[in-house]
């Protein structure tokens, strides 16, 4: 699906020009960087982008600040970035090409690197033989991937997802709803999400 399919014709035909060019032009130029951008994590972002995270359901509201990223995990097919889908990107990219590497060694009960250690767990759990009631990637997206906000934790998993981020906020357009640099909304919502994960904890 083309990145810009959210916005409709009739959507944009009824806003002034001044606005059809605000929306627009962020979204042309987020293609361009990640068309053109010779670093593979960005074309690995741009692959997740289009194949593994759900469209938004046609007036569906944007999401609160607070809820972006919630939103993008509850959206996100993580089987899919690891997959097939986007295999050749994510070997591409170092950060997303550990994080596969453990996840296999996982899936054949090899022992992983350790470096996030409560992320692997977390994996290793989902990916048990004991689990059935659901797939191992469901798991994963609710119970493990929220981990991979929080530098601390496993900084490679956090630098494929800012990418991913970044990418997913421009197509969303919400730096021209917040008013914000993506990168910039990346930093202030994960740093939110880990200090609201810590307070139940």
């Amino acid at each position: 699906s083309h990145p810009f399919h959210l916005i409709s014709y009739s959507t944009l035909s009824s806003l002034p020009m001044a606005k059809q060019l605000l929306l627009i032009l962020p979204l042309f130029a987020c293609l361009l960087i990640l068309a053109t951008a010779l670093k593979p994590c960005q074309k690995l972002a741009l692959c997740a982008l289009e194949k593994c995270i759900e469209p938004k359901e046609n007036g569906t509201k944007t999401p609160v600040e607070e809820e972006i990223i919630d939103n993008l995990i509850g959206r996100f097919n993580f089987g899919c970035m690891y997959g097939p889908s986007c295999y050749d990107y994510c070997m591409g990219c170092d950060t997303c090409k550990y994080g596969m590497e453990q996840i296999k060694n996982i899936v054949v009960h090899n022992k992983s690197d350790g470096q996030c250690p409560s992320l692997e767990k977390c994996a290793k759990d989902c990916f048990s033989d004991q689990v059935r009631s659901r797939s191992p990637w469901d798991c994963f997206r609710t119970q493990c991937a929220p981990e991979c906000f929080d530098r601390r934790k496993c900084n490679t998993c956090y630098d494929t997802m800012k990418s991913i981020f970044s990418a997913f906020c421009y197509r969303e357009g919400y730096n021209y709803k917040f008013k914000t640099k993506c990168r910039e909304l990346f930093d202030k919502t994960s740093t939110d999400l880990v200090f609201r994960r810590r307070r139940l904890l």
